[in-house]
């Protein structure tokens, strides 16, 4: 009998163990699950589905950028006209950029060129034109682009930029994925071209060189 209770109390300390573990291994996370923070981001709408993505949590920058913006991110572009007023059959150069300066793009990798734009040109006459024809102008890895136009009838000219907006889709670096998922919103923006009969001369102003030492404390 003593050998058998011993034999009982065992089997019993051995099964209590054996579930324990189990009950612990059914609790602890999957090795390929996400944390709460970043399940909770995706059950809300978080954007968070590349290939291979139920391996990777949500870093801190990301969750910050959804709880923030909802994944949409709005934008501000800008355009500069110059010279502006200009004369009448006068070369017009447009640079146009979105000071958000798009994260990891840099001279030569695949995000270099991913900020679009377009003009919008309206004539006095009514005439309206776009400029590219088809297709836009692709940024350069600071965000912005230009181009030139030669205007051909006096008057103000309306003149719209337009950033075309981007879907933030690459995930390979731990750096693109603190922004997968993200959208850039479209955004424009209108400037007034002024185009007269005269010709605007552009003078370079030559600064005068010094014609005795600085003086401490330099200030400027």
């Amino acid at each position: 009998m003593k050998i058998s209770k011993n034999k009982y109390l065992a089997t019993v300390v051995s099964l209590t163990l054996l579930f324990t573990i189990a009950v612990s291994l059914v609790t602890l996370p999957s090795a390929y699950g996400w944390n709460s923070a970043t399940q909770a981001a995706v059950d809300a709408g978080m954007t968070w589905d590349f290939p291979g993505s139920d391996a990777y949590d949500a870093s801190s920058t990301r969750l910050r950028l959804w709880e923030r913006y909802e994944d949409s991110i709005p934008t501000t572009v800008f355009a500069v006209l110059s010279p502006n007023p200009v004369g009448i059959n006068q070369l017009v150069s447009a640079v146009m950029f979105n000071p958000q300066v798009l994260n990891g793009a840099a001279f030569g990798n695949d995000l270099e060129d991913e900020y679009h734009y377009t003009l919008d040109i309206t004539k006095p006459s009514g005439e309206e034109i776009t400029l590219p024809p088809s297709g836009y102008f692709k940024s350069d890895s600071t965000g912005s682009t230009f181009t030139t136009f030669t205007p051909d009838e006096v008057g103000n000219w309306t003149v719209t930029v337009n950033y075309l907006g981007l879907f933030y889709r690459w995930y390979e670096s731990s750096s693109y994925r603190n922004y997968y998922g993200v959208t850039y919103e479209p955004s424009s923006r209108t400037y007034t071209l002024v185009v007269q009969e005269e010709a605007v001369i552009r003078e370079f102003k030559q600064v005068p060189l010094p014609t005795e030492f600085w003086m401490r404390p330099i200030e400027g």
